[in-house]
């Protein structure tokens, strides 16, 4: 208790002091450099009285007569309970908005580290998938002119960017594993993702508890001996969070032109793969969606999908059914299933 004090007393000394001192800093680059990195200094010092693991940016935003101070622990996640401390004590200030951690910035900016170039918008990363933590985030980034010698640079240089692109907390908490390498010599445009679209990435994985992709076709039979084809994200197999997903949708889809197995030729093929995005983009518009797969059967398509909450997209669904635009009829259902067993009936081997 006596050192939980301590803290408390030495952050309402910081406070008192940048009060006291804040107008210093409203102008920085209206100063000469002497001047400015001896008040930067100043700051510093005062700010390592209360932890020395704890360091700080000043800037401002555009239409905003407001200065940020930022209290940043550089992503070490041992000294963020101290950013969180100190910014929580901090009083209110004019004409001063107090920050905790480094703040995304998002994509739309390069930088230069050790000679190098770092664009996100130009680095692909390869999603690694963990056995063991299937729902972790692990990164492999790669860059075509990569070295062991200079693994270092292009490592140090990637958490620079990761942290702008997605802001310290992120990066610390949402990141289970970063690695660099050369890239791959039959990589083609669109195999892999960016780096600039990381965020969204974390997003789909952390939020919307997306897992990586680990699709398979099987290729069954039915009573009559016609072909099925069965494509599923196996990944789902293992998934952990189905009980935040409890509600099961199920459509289907009639094959207009097949061949003998009552499969689609090659124009109703392609029909129905548009036909079956535009619904995905309807669906995900309303809710959040997990699509497990498809299964291809004697004339009929079936798609299974599983939702966190079926309100809005039934009504979205009845009324795609009302539109006379929309190319081709289908059916649904929606009902609850906790367990998922319907639509990880379809996640089998023979």
């Amino acid at each position: 208790m006596f050192f939980k004090k301590d803290s408390h007393s030495k952050a309402a000394k910081f406070w008192k002091w940048f009060a006291a001192n804040n107008h210093s800093y409203l102008f920085l680059n209206e100063v000469d450099e002497q001047e400015k990195e001896r008040i930067i200094d100043d700051l510093l010092v005062h700010l390592h009285h209360y932890s020395e693991h704890l360091f700080f940016e000043i800037g401002g935003l555009p239409g905003d007569d407001r200065m940020e101070l930022v209290i940043t622990a550089e992503g070490v996640h041992e000294y963020f309970p101290k950013v969180e401390e100190l910014a929580d004590a901090a009083p209110e200030l004019p004409r001063w908005k107090v920050v905790k951690f480094k703040q995304p910035n998002g994509p739309g900016f390069t930088l230069e580290y050790h000679g190098k170039k770092f664009n996100p918008d130009t680095i692909l990363f390869v999603p690694l998938h963990s056995e063991d933590n299937p729902e972790s985030i692990g990164l492999r980034v790669c860059y075509p002119d990569y070295t062991e010698e200079e693994k270092n640079i292009y490592l140090n240089g990637t958490y620079i960017i990761i942290d702008s692109l997605i802001g310290e907390q992120s990066a610390v908490l949402d990141i289970d594993y970063l690695e660099v390498a050369a890239l791959p010599d039959d990589v083609e445009e669109g195999d892999y993702p960016m780096l600039s679209t990381l965020g969204q990435l974390i997003k789909e994985r952390k939020h919307f508890k997306y897992p990586i992709e680990r699709f398979r076709v099987i290729e069954s039979a039915d009573s009559n001996g016609y072909l099925i084809f069965i494509t599923a994200n196996f990944s789902y197999l293992d998934f952990s969070y189905k009980k935040e997903f409890p509600w099961l949708l199920l459509i289907t889809l009639d094959i207009e032109q097949y061949n003998e197995n009552g499969h689609p030729t090659g124009d109703e093929a392609e029909a129905l793969n548009s036909f079956e995005n535009f619904l995905e983009s309807q669906i995900r518009d309303t809710c959040i969606a997990h699509y497990i797969g498809r299964v291809t059967l004697y004339k009929k398509r079936e798609l299974y999908y599983h939702v966190n909450t079926p309100e809005a997209l039934d009504q979205r669904l009845k009324q795609l059914l009302l539109q006379p635009d929309v190319t081709r009829h289908f059916e649904y259902r929606i009902e609850k299933d906790e367990e998922w067993k319907t639509a990880l009936s379809i996640l089998r081997e023979n």
